[in-house]
């Protein structure tokens, strides 16, 4: 698609693209985006002498920002559809059209892919939306993010709550399993006996998916791929011992799930803690021994039940946990924690590294540590809670807002450029002069230098809309004359303010 953004009806001051003979057959849009595929640059059909361009593959987007819009100007917006043609058959891509008729009455008669938009400042005091209080529920461990981004303010809800959660399934990394997110929900839960699901268990959970516009705003999900320690923020006690391997516990056909927690296992003396009896496979059974460290489940505090394998036997150092004296072996911790039916079931395992067998390294020793942080994706026990916070106006702020009011342009000169196009064959046209940063209720009264009342004004706009065009007539509907006037402007709570301005001709 393609959009279009003019200050004429007809979007005639848009860039024009000409045909041979010089007449205007396209007009250059402010943006244009397409979907991925085999069709892009020039479509091989001209149209009247010229190709249409088809776009650089650069996928759609759902949202796109004018940032170059000015305020005070009114736009005319037209999105447009087309296609790439059908070369093989001779034909050329086609436009959808774009459509907007202002009859001299003021009327307007638009197509449904027109808007009209006149960007202008915010009403005094004005405070935009937000959300507050965003939290991970207890008992989530999830370290992915969720952000938000507001489309379109006036549309968040005033001291709503909303809720996340999410599903998971299992996955395989290196031919291990592990779980991942599946699924995501939205629900406006403000009125707990009444929930609103808004989102309900999408997919749309990758880096390059869009979640949808939901009460004007859209989530946007920094995820963790899969449960996986974190390399960077895992470390020995001291960095002369050997390095580590924490992964999914897998033995044969003996396969671990891993649980969406941090750990740390400390070294003392042979005896601190004994291991618990496991059957890895049906001919290798790890029987319980005293061992040299302790597990802990450092996200919830608790002890961690563990299996060990002394595959790296010492002479006299039954239960201690090494590496490599033989070069290559390496004893196994493999964890062994409660599933939902509260059965103990394989997770993680770690061992050594052989990639840090060298004489710069050696084994762990008593007092020595390792603090095991863990990716966590979101996953079943996560429900994330925030609370938006309408725009709104506050007091203070609008009291001292008061001294940004303005008249634009001053002084005003014959004409500016914000003012609409004359719709009559002869004539001024119609004018315009703005009075801006005003609160979202006041009364402005304008008077000649005499001090004789020429108009009075009832603003009444939204917040977000802090502009009243005055159309330069007095009263009685006479066009005013060149000079200098007096505006007053009362705004009750909010103070009052007087200025001038002038009307040059």
């Amino acid at each position: 698609y393609r959009i279009y953004r003019s200050t004429d009806p007809g979007f005639n001051d848009m860039t024009p693209i000409t045909d041979g003979i010089g007449s205007v057959t396209f007009r250059k849009p402010i943006a244009q985006f397409d979907v991925i595929n085999d069709y892009e640059g020039y479509g091989e059909v001209p149209i009247k002498g010229i190709q249409f361009w088809l776009g650089t593959n650069s996928g759609i987007v759902r949202t796109w920002t004018d940032s170059t819009a000015k305020n005070g100007y009114t736009y005319y917006y037209a999105v447009t559809s087309y296609d790439h043609g059908a070369p093989e058959a001779g034909i050329a891509p086609t436009e959808c059209s774009k459509f907007i008729s202002i009859a001299t009455t003021g009327e307007i008669d638009k197509g449904s892919n027109v808007a009209i938009v006149r960007p202008e400042s915010p009403a005094a005091g004005y405070i935009p939306p937000n959300f507050d209080n965003v939290t991970l529920l207890e008992g989530g461990t999830a370290t992915g993010k969720i952000g938000y981004e507001i489309i379109d303010p006036t549309l968040i809800k005033k001291e709503h709550k909303y809720q996340i959660s999410f599903e998971d399934t299992v996955d395989t990394i290196d031919s291990r399993w592990a779980p991942v997110t599946l699924s995501l929900t939205l629900v406006d839960v403000t009125d707990s006996g009444n929930p609103d699901t808004l989102i309900n268990k999408t997919r749309a959970i990758n880096p390059e998916d869009q979640l949808p516009m939901t009460d004007g705003f859209k989530l946007t999900l920094a995820n963790e791929p899969m449960l996986v320690v974190n390399d960077n923020l895992t470390q020995w006690s001291r960095p002369e011992i050997y390095g580590y391997s924490f992964v999914a516990f897998k033995y044969s056909r003996a396969y671990g799930l891993p649980k969406s927690a941090d750990y740390r296992i400390e070294f003392g003396e042979v005896g601190i803690d004994t291991s618990t009896f496991a059957a890895i496979s049906a001919t290798r059974k790890l029987d319980p021994i005293p061992v040299n460290f302790t597990v802990t489940n450092t996200s919830t505090g608790e002890p961690v039940k563990f299996a060990f394998w002394e595959r790296d036997e010492l002479a006299g150092e039954a239960g201690k946990f090494t590496a490599f004296s033989d070069r290559s072996a390496t004893d196994n911790i493999i964890f062994l924690e409660p599933d939902e039916n509260d059965s103990l079931i394989f997770t993680w395992e770690f061992t050594l590294d052989t990639a840090t067998n060298d004489s710069l390294h050696n084994n762990p020793e008593s007092g020595d540590y390792i603090d095991l942080i863990v990716r966590k994706p979101f996953l079943s026990g996560d429900v994330i809670e925030f609370i938006t916070r309408a725009e709104r106006i506050d007091k203070g702020k609008a009291k001292a807002d008061m001294d940004m009011i303005k008249v634009v342009p001053n002084p005003y000169v014959v004409t500016n450029s914000w003012e609409p196009v004359n719709p009559y064959s002869n004539g001024r046209g119609p004018r315009e002069l703005h009075f801006i940063h005003l609160p979202q209720k006041c009364t402005i009264k304008i008077f000649n230098i005499r001090g004789q009342l020429v108009d009075t004004i009832e603003h009444n706009n939204s917040v977000n809309d802090g502009t009243e065009i005055w159309d330069m007539q007095t009263k009685d509907l006479l066009d005013i004359a060149y000079g200098v006037y007096v505006y007053h402007i009362d705004a009750g709570e909010y103070g009052q303010k007087i200025g001038k301005f002038a009307i040059i001709k």
